[in-house]
């Protein structure tokens, strides 16, 4: 029985998750602010404290999310602990705070500003997740101020473990990030889950704006990503920069594709496969600097 719960845990936590959000996303925003000029303990203290956190807000969104994924025509939705009841709401919001104080120690171990950033991000999370406490992922536009500022923070306690040395290098980096991520990959994830949004009664930007115009703003803010990830690149050498707007570019080509697709109909398939491939760009790119900065180090 305990053997069976902890992998149910296990697996509610999203390992591939913790690995391309919050541990390849922040070692990147170090590197584009210090380069590898840099300790052990900023990183393990970031990395460990982001995905601590990060693990309990995601067990945090399953609970909420219980009848928005029983709706799901996604496996990967329908058979979360929450939604099938592998674990109870209580054992999975226990298992959420642990982890979030777990996280906040770790942080204030970085530095007090990382820990003051991380503390002020448990209300935004929380008003993010319960509907009790705002619900604002469920509300049109919202999501797309919560992601951005999101990235902010986390490079904010990244930067704040580093004594904010360097900051200013990372800037056009985390401007990025905001682009792509906090407004292309946001409204991706909210394509893909358009159908049992509405079914679970959430007004999402998608649901309220529909599919073809959100799927094509996604794919303009892909398209502007191109710029800060040019000038931040450029810095390495004309090698590294090629490479990342190549990666960029073959992305860009193939999401266009999948917006043509969105707007004859393919919402389920098409908004999965632009989803995921932002997930898998933004991870690459994200190796790209790292090794770019140690490369040329």
């Amino acid at each position: 029985m305990l053997l069976t719960q902890s992998g149910a845990l296990f697996r509610a936590l999203r390992p591939s998750t913790r690995v391309w959000y919050d541990v390849i996303a922040p070692l990147a925003m170090i590197v584009a602010m210090v380069g590898t000029d840099v300790g052990l303990r900023a990183p393990v203290a970031v990395v460990a404290a982001v995905a601590l956190f990060h693990g309990g807000q995601t067990l945090f969104n399953d609970v909420a999310d219980v009848e928005v994924d029983r709706a799901s025509t996604e496996k990967s939705r329908t058979t979360r602990a929450a939604a099938t009841g592998a674990l109870t709401r209580r054992s999975l919001i226990s298992a959420g705070w642990v982890l979030v104080v777990l996280s906040l120690l770790l942080a204030w171990w970085a530095s007090w500003v990382s820990f003051l950033v991380l503390l002020m991000a448990v209300p935004t999370v929380l008003s993010y997740n319960f509907r009790s406490m705002g619900g604002i992922s469920g509300r049109p536009l919202w999501t797309q101020i919560f992601w951005p500022v999101t990235w902010v923070m986390i490079y904010v306690i990244a930067a704040g473990a580093l004594s904010f040395r360097g900051w200013q290098t990372g800037v056009v980096y985390l401007l990025f990030v905001v682009i792509f991520m906090g407004i292309g990959e946001g409204l991706c994830q909210d394509i893909r889950d358009v159908d049992n949004d509405a079914a679970g009664g959430r007004t999402t930007t998608v649901v309220r704006y529909g599919v073809p115009a959100c799927a094509l703003w996604a794919w303009g803010a892909f398209l502007a990503s191109a710029v800060p990830l040019a000038l931040f690149t450029g810095r390495f050498g004309l090698v590294p920069l090629l490479l990342c707007l190549s990666v960029l570019g073959v992305w860009v080509a193939i999401c266009w594709r999948y917006v043509v697709l969105l707007r004859t109909g393919d919402q389920r398939e098409s908004g999965r496969a632009m989803h995921v491939g932002s997930i898998l760009t933004f991870s690459v790119l994200n190796v790209l600097v790292i090794l770019s900065a140690v490369l040329t180090a």
